[in-house]
């Protein structure tokens, strides 16, 4: 886990964090699926770079046509190739065409993160509370509202879900997963689909530099005894087997000590005050401080009014 900072944001729509996050008798956040994320580069990885180096292809041949040899290529492997395997033991297909196989199995190689964003979820937080596209894209047009959260208190919650809490790291490339033959070979070959926790964090917390604004955090967990699925889907799709479209949804409880305070949308509607101070009480949190987010009359800035506690249907700044 990256070092923390003390307190982390989510931006939420009024009507998410009213209806469904206090909403409930057990307050719930939602976690995301990276499949629906609107970043189309987001959790991705890079076996490109293998695929291109001089030798790459025949090195994958050779280390395959000695394992065909020796009858060393798993039954969970690929049928085609089980099948060119038996070929070329008994002298049908010659060893040449071994290169048109290996060009083959690079096809599916990132497969390995359209499977796992399947079954892992994200919640995205981020240290940046003043950012004017932030508010835009997450918050309704400032209309919603930034959950000010202690992401120790959280981290302590959800410890036997979550893998892994770590600070996105931006860049220019996708990152690289597979490191040389070998390692290709046991993911593509003997669907080898654990990978260290280093490798997936890689792929669930890099992006790409333009998104370095938001400055996030991200919250990853993996769906229980999920393994036999992951293994399955995987091979189905080197065998050319389509995934189904359904996306797993999850909803988190999370404790409601974790949160610090709340910042409202410059364009927060005042009709929606009343909901949100009912929702609030309800959770014991009309002690929490709500202050609102005013823009700059000189400049593209955005400020924090003072704090204030609910008090008699007031929320300060609104």
């Amino acid at each position: 886990m990256s070092e923390l900072p003390s307190l982390l944001w989510k931006f939420v729509k009024t009507d998410t964090l009213i209806k469904h996050i206090l909403g409930e008798s057990v307050p719930a956040m939602r976690w995301s699926s990276p499949i629906e994320f609107n970043d189309p580069f987001d959790c991705q990885t890079d076996a490109s770079h293998l695929r291109q180096q001089v030798g790459f292809k025949e090195a994958l041949a050779e280390l395959m046509f000695k394992k065909m040899m020796c009858d060393d290529i798993p039954e969970t492997a690929p049928k085609e190739l089980l099948e060119f395997g038996i070929g070329i033991r008994n002298g049908s297909v010659e060893r040449i065409h071994l290169i048109q196989m290996v060009e083959t199995l690079c096809t599916p190689a990132h497969s390995r993160q359209q499977v796992l964003a399947r079954y892992y979820r994200i919640l995205c937080l981020t240290e940046e509370l003043f950012s004017i596209p932030m508010w835009s894209y997450y918050a309704e047009n400032h209309t919603g509202v930034a959950i000010e959260l202690d992401p120790l208190i959280l981290a302590d919650h959800w410890l036997k879900s979550f893998r892994f809490l770590h600070k996105v790291t931006y860049a220019a490339n996708v990152p690289v997963l597979y490191s040389n033959v070998l390692s290709f070979y046991n993911i593509i070959v003997e669907n080898e689909s654990q990978l260290s926790i280093h490798e997936i964090q890689k792929i669930f917390t890099t992006k790409s530099a333009s998104w370095g604004h938001e400055k996030e955090w991200r919250f990853v967990f993996i769906k229980d005894d999920c393994e036999n699925e992951i293994d399955n889907d995987f091979r189905n799709l080197v065998d050319g087997i389509p995934l189904s479209d359904s996306v797993l949804i999850e909803d988190l409880s999370f404790p409601v000590d974790a949160i610090k305070g709340f910042v409202l949308g410059c364009r927060f509607p005042q009709k929606k005050v009343a909901m949100l101070e009912s929702a609030l009480i309800k959770q014991n949190l009309g002690h929490v401080k709500v202050r609102r987010m005013l823009r700059s009359p000189s400049a593209y800035l955005l400020k924090v009014d003072r704090p204030a506690a609910i008090k008699s249907s007031r929320i300060d700044g609104v």
